[in-house]
């Protein structure tokens, strides 16, 4: 598997890092970004993440989400002046251009596709962009959230459930659950998922946004919600978990399955933050009382020091095909392709 990756900061495993595994599959299809974008106001860069879940023929489905999100993150970074919802629409077009042109190169790959999901994190707003049934969730507070539709037929009836156009029984009877309705193929797209102004996530510090592939349904909606809740402390540590439980499993016919966890504001300072605002309500009482002791402006400072100033580094190496790893943007940096 590869996976493209740049430094987003200090300690960045805290805040966004990735996990995959191949499952019982022959191949790893699923791709993923993670990348610090040009700034757009000439002071405070982007947040790009990107995964992609490749289908189509023995070796096309690893072209196709290869191709999709190396386009897909060129374009991103290349229209830093756009309105955020239009930088990400133009990336998207862009990615299945990218894929027409590969499907028009080499008529063996007729038929390749890849869903896709990206997420561009503007300073405290989250926007994003998706086709397909790859997953996007936000975890806020406990409560774990889907963001965007599933482009699946499962998505349909569960659509269909919820209006009560059909019956669970129903739904749970019909066949092709796993047909995709929408996918990137280098045609005509047919269904967009997309915040906008009014969707786009304001984020609160700890809030966890959590990109990954279907394979990652082999486990509850309640099960994933509670590894999400032990482990939100750190990027690393989730993708890790996610990972890890998926293995335990052992589902027969495992699906690649990749995750991106981000967390919002959990580096330095802001780890230290997230820890105080977490404590009990009787240590928010030893805290008022230290505030009437030092003075405000003495307890303010001691509550927000300043963050460290973040670094860029470029990198991109090929990560192993075959193991369930994990890697973070400070490790893309160091460590030596393998």
């Amino acid at each position: 598997m590869e996976g493209y990756l740049s430094e987003v900061g200090q300690t960045s495993k805290d805040f966004a890092s990735a996990a995959w595994t191949r499952g019982e599959r022959e191949r790893q299809e699923d791709i993923f970004h993670l990348a610090r974008l040009s700034s757009r106001d000439g002071e405070n860069p982007c947040i790009l993440l990107i995964v992609a879940d490749g289908m189509g023929g023995q070796f096309a489905g690893d072209v196709a989400s290869r191709t999709a999100s190396d386009a897909f993150a060129e374009a991103a970074n290349s229209y830093g002046a756009l309105d955020a919802q239009e930088l990400l629409r133009d990336s998207l077009d862009d990615a299945n251009d990218a894929l027409r042109r590969k499907l028009e190169q080499d008529d063996a790959l007729e038929g390749m596709g890849t869903t896709i999901v990206a997420v561009l994190i503007d300073g405290a707003t989250a926007h994003w962009i998706s086709v397909g049934d790859s997953i996007l969730y936000l975890l806020r507070g406990s409560r774990l959230k889907r963001l965007n539709a599933d482009h699946s037929l499962a998505g349909l009836y569960a659509e269909q459930v919820a209006k009560g156009e059909l019956s669970q029984a129903e739904a749970d009877e019909r066949g092709g659950h796993n047909q995709l309705r929408s996918a990137l193929m280098g045609g005509h797209l047919k269904l967009i998922d997309r915040s906008d102004k009014h969707s786009a996530i304001s984020l609160k510090t700890g809030d966890v946004l959590l990109l990954a592939t279907d394979g990652l349904l082999t486990l509850a909606n309640n099960r994933i919600e509670a590894i999400a809740n032990q482990h939100r402390a750190s990027a690393g540590n989730l993708a890790d978990a996610l990972i890890e439980e998926i293995r335990n499993v052992k589902a027969p016919y495992q699906d690649n399955t990749t995750v991106v966890a981000y967390v919002h504001e959990l580096t330095g300072a802001s780890q230290r933050r997230f820890a105080i605002f977490n404590r009990s309500t009787k240590a928010w009482l030893g805290i008022a009382a230290l505030v009437l002791a030092l003075g405000a402006a003495g307890a303010l400072a001691w509550l927000y020091p300043n963050l460290p100033k973040q670094k860029t580094v470029e990198a991109s190496q090929e990560l192993p095909k075959t193991a369930s790893s994990t890697k973070s943007a400070d490790e893309a940096a160091t460590t030596p392709n393998q």
